[in-house]
């Protein structure tokens, strides 16, 4: 009986050991953000290639941030929206970019945001 005590033992220790060494792995991988729950627009087919754009230099980097330009979808064409110097709602605000992403039943917008 000890010796299957034992055995228990020794796999329940070797399991822990797993999940403290895939933590530890984990840490250090880059956090990827899922997208979020609700999109505002939803395409059939995926936006073109984003247009070059020459960002503009802020004046004062802690007072307004540059947004990159993106595609609109109006539920039949992708329009081009160009990208523009924002102010900043506080110094250290950071904006998140539109972004386009891929959803089961087609392509999502999710417009951008402060943090």
């Amino acid at each position: 009986m000890t010796k299957t005590f034992f055995t228990a033992r020794l796999r329940l220790s070797l399991i822990a050991g797993l999940f403290v060494l895939l933590a530890a792995c984990g840490s250090h991988t880059e956090t990827v953000k899922a997208p979020p729950s609700s999109y505002i627009r939803l395409s059939l087919v995926p936006p073109p290639d984003p247009l070059p754009e020459k960002p503009q230099t802020p004046e004062d980097p802690t007072m307004e941030v540059w947004r990159p330009g993106h595609w609109s979808y109006d539920g039949n064409s992708f329009k081009w929206v160009p990208g523009r110097l924002m102010p900043k709602p506080y110094p250290t605000a950071s904006w998140v970019q539109d972004r386009w992403f891929k959803h089961t039943y087609g392509w999502g917008f999710v417009p951008g945001h402060w943090m």
